[in-house]
């Protein structure tokens, strides 16, 4: 096995430190006695920077809001209907036909998860299934893995990412412009 070309981190204990390069955990750290003490003395310090991109107490309290129908519903019919069906065998389609027999049940199982910030273990089962980009595969360069979730974890998923996506702008520096609507790469 050949060398590491990973280069050491140095960390320095002042309280005027400044972090340019991101963080890099080494796993050989355990082994340096002195590691626990620079951490300790390190680990609460103020970074310049980061306090302009927390969440405030205000958004994080609309974030955190009690789920209403409407976004249980709007989330609900917006997933493709014609999605792969997750382990437990529903899919979006069957969610939208049958929204007049389920909604309560569907939304009392979504409030769940935001009221107690657990989602049943069935609902969370995922199948990570192997598509080929190409009629011809001949090598896994070629495959592609694709999660298949349940109904219910792609309706509390879009539900997130709706609420996330009011406030994203002010979480993610200018300088980002990946993932971000209106910003181009």
């Amino acid at each position: 096995m050949g060398e590491s070309d990973h280069r050491p981190l140095l960390l320095k204990t002042s309280s005027s430190f400044k972090a340019k390069n991101s963080f890099k955990f080494d796993k050989r750290w355990p082994e340096n006695t002195n590691i626990s003490e620079i951490i300790s003395k390190t680990w609460n310090l103020p970074i310049e920077g980061t306090h302009q991109f927390k969440v405030s107490r205000r958004a994080n309290n609309w974030l955190l809001r009690p789920v209403s129908y409407e976004e249980v519903k709007e989330a609900t019919f917006s997933i493709n209907s014609e999605s792969a069906p997750g382990t437990d065998g529903f899919t979006g389609a069957f969610f939208r036909h049958y929204w007049s027999l389920i909604n309560q049940d569907v939304v009392a199982a979504v409030a769940s998860f935001f009221r107690c910030k657990k989602l049943l273990r069935p609902f969370n089962d995922t199948i990570i299934a192997l598509t080929p980009k190409s009629k011809s595969t001949v090598d896994m360069s070629n495959i592609r893995p694709i999660s298949i979730c349940n109904v219910y974890y792609k309706i509390c998923s879009k539900i997130l990412v709706k609420r996330m996506q009011r406030i994203m702008n002010k979480l993610i520096s200018a300088n980002q412009s990946a993932f971000i609507q209106g910003r181009l790469i």
